[in-house]
């Protein structure tokens, strides 16, 4: 067993070899790791299946990756992804990655030196915010998050075009957000760029237009949020959270790389003396008076109309019993005693009628003797 086991380390570090990679401080890199980076044929071209290899990177000699650095392994190309941004004063460092080849098992091993360099210009304003609906395998193409970018370059920020880039980039669920109810809907990722150029006007104005939804004790942000400038991304399938937009300072901020993303940042500007604050008061607020006067005035009216009714027709219906109750027992067999003799007499009037019409009869009395008075 032990022999197999130093056949296999021995295997393993024959197979190794090292690569280099150059990176920024403060500038998200993005590492691509495939089946070419191992010598393996790739998967388009060499037989392969898609999913067929898997891959395990780490910080050489240690368990796992930095805390700034993330893996994620996409399905849907086939490969893994290394990616992340150094934090200022990085030194350089190399990255372990294991490959393994799930059909006949087989594990090959790649060091990656990382060197580092030491951003001339880092950015010193940064825009953070969150976007629903997509996952980091999603903004890892180039294509897309550049057509972000291209939202604050010729709209929000204009004066960021020269040296706008992503200073950050990770999941949110990651961060510490939910998952999403529907498997099919992306986990969201949370984003910053930045740029040495000021915050322009309009992202001034949009910091204060999202200001209410940040309210204290608040956990959803409200899904039929939009604001002004809600067209831009849309055009570009981009479905931002507007409860985790913020502007950030970050000369204040050296130092803090990785931040939480559901802790409360300090935007730009409430440090300026001009600043334009806003109380509690003056911000709007909805009245639920006449809401409330509507729900409950017209079921009570509706109430009491009822009632009023049904109690007219119970007092109406007490009245006949009681009235009815009232009779004497005299006048009634008074009553049925007329009525009983009005009929008898009716009777007799209605069988004398007929007898008189009868010529036999007639015929029959005309012999016979008056009756006596």
């Amino acid at each position: 067993m032990d022999q197999a086991v130093r056949l296999f380390g021995f295997l393993l570090l024959f197979l190794s070899a090292t690569w280099a990679e150059e990176i920024h401080t403060t500038k998200l890199f993005i590492m691509t790791v495939g089946p070419w980076v191992f010598d393996w044929a790739d998967s388009k071209g060499g037989g392969h299946s898609l999913n067929q290899f898997s891959y395990r990177p780490s910080l050489l000699n240690a368990p796992d990756l930095p805390s700034w650095m993330y893996y994620t392994y996409s399905e849907r190309h086939g490969r893994g992804f290394v990616y992340g941004a150094a934090p200022p004063h990085q030194k350089d460092l190399q990255i372990e990655v294991i490959g393994l080849n799930k059909k006949n098992y087989e594990a090959r091993r790649r060091v990656i030196k990382m060197n580092v360099v030491e951003k001339a210009e880092p950015a010193l304003y940064e825009v953070h915010l969150k976007v629903d609906k997509l996952n980091v395998e999603d903004m890892l193409d180039s294509d897309r998050y550049n057509r972000l970018l291209d939202v604050f370059r010729r709209f929000l920020w204009p004066e960021s075009q020269s040296d706008l880039y992503i200073t950050f980039l990770a999941s949110a669920v990651q961060l510490g957000a939910r998952l999403p109810l529907n498997p099919f809907e992306g986990e969201g990722i949370v984003m910053h760029i930045g740029s040495r150029a000021p915050f322009s006007k309009t992202l001034e104005d949009l910091q204060l237009e999202v200001l209410p939804l940040r309210s204290k004790g608040q956990t959803n942000c409200p899904d039929f949020k939009h604001t002004s400038v809600e067209r831009f991304f849309k055009q570009y399938n981009f479905s931002l959270d507007w409860c985790a937009f913020r502007l950030v300072n970050v000369t204040s901020q050296i130092g803090d790389v990785l931040e939480e993303f559901s802790a409360e940042y300090n935007p730009t500007w409430l440090n300026q003396k001009n600043a334009i604050s806003v109380s509690k008061q003056e911000l709007p607020t909805r009245h639920y008076t006449s809401e409330l006067a509507l729900t409950l005035v017209v079921p009570l009216l509706c109430l009491v109309v009822l009632v009023t009714l049904l109690t007219f027709i119970l007092c109406f219906q007490q009245d006949t019993v009681k009235r009815n109750d009232d009779t004497p027992q005299s006048q009634l067999v008074q009553y049925e005693a007329v009525q009983r003799a009005s009929n008898t007499l009716r009777s007799l009037s209605t069988q004398r009628d007929g007898e008189d019409s009868s010529p036999r009869v007639s015929m029959e009395r005309t012999g016979l003797r008056p009756n006596p008075p």
